[in-house]
């Protein structure tokens, strides 16, 4: 890589897959830092939430005032989950920690096999528990993809009138069988937020269709982790390889 401006300075905003997961956090983030090592990356993602957290950044990242930000929302926002209700609020707290997070399926196993047999174990009391609230109580999104698209216009202009590029990237793409539905809500949020983006001249980059591929191609196991959400190393590496692209291709540095 040529060197690049030492002033330059670049926001990404999302959830877990932003954020990254597991104890070193490795997202794609930290692969697409280390061929940009004279540009600042901020990440401001966090686990578990939707494009609602902007809110509680968006003085930081005004402040900042960086070139352009990554708006990585989606993911969380409009999938499918069983629904909060009598069900979920008398689960053990570990179950409710981070709006019920924790009640989903795990990315990672132990590789101690004592630790292992206990996680598959509680992954099949999760499983059921999960089978049990959408049966009796419904399922639930946190947000609807007309909501998501209402947020996202409002903060891509916000951005925009404080001279940051808004750059929206897609959806991962997600194991339907794992997450009943919410795979064609994502395609939704995808085709509305690509015809948001031509629409008003923002950059929209899909990564969807590039992990879609790749589970076509090499399978489940070569790009995602064990909940089949969370991409892997692997996974990752793809991703930032589309984003590296993009901004190359846009002069984005």
């Amino acid at each position: 890589m040529d060197s690049r401006n030492k002033e330059t300075t670049i926001a990404f905003l999302g959830d877990s897959i932003t954020a990254g997961i597991g104890k070193k956090t490795i997202s794609f983030v930290d692969v697409i830092q280390r061929q940009y090592a004279t540009v600042n990356f901020k990440n401001y993602a966090f686990s578990g939430t939707t494009i609602d957290y902007i809110d509680k950044v968006l003085q930081d990242v005004l402040s900042l005032s960086p070139s352009h930000v990554f708006i990585c929302y989606g993911n969380v926002d409009v999938m499918i989950k069983p629904k909060r209700a009598k069900i979920f609020y008398s689960l053990p707290q570990r179950y409710q920690i981070n709006n019920g997070n924790r009640l989903g399926r795990r990315a990672f196993f132990s590789s101690s096999f004592k630790k292992r047999t206990l996680q598959r174990i509680e992954e099949v009391i999760k499983t059921c528990i999960r089978k049990t609230i959408v049966l009796f109580e419904g399922t639930e999104q946190w947000n609807s993809v007309m909501s998501f698209e209402e947020k996202l216009e409002k903060y891509c202009n916000l951005f925009s009138s404080n001279s940051i590029v808004p750059i929206i990237v897609s959806t991962v793409y997600i194991d339907d069988s794992f997450f009943p539905g919410s795979n064609e809500e994502y395609k939704n949020i995808n085709q509305l937020t690509s015809n948001y983006a031509k629409m008003n001249g923002f950059i929209f980059v899909d990564i969807y269709s590039e992990l879609l591929n790749c589970v076509q191609n090499k399978g489940w196991d070569y790009c995602y982790s064990k909940d089949h959400f969370h991409p892997n190393n692997r996974g990752n590496r793809i991703i930032a390889k589309k984003l590296i692209e993009t901004m190359e291709r846009e002069s984005v540095r």
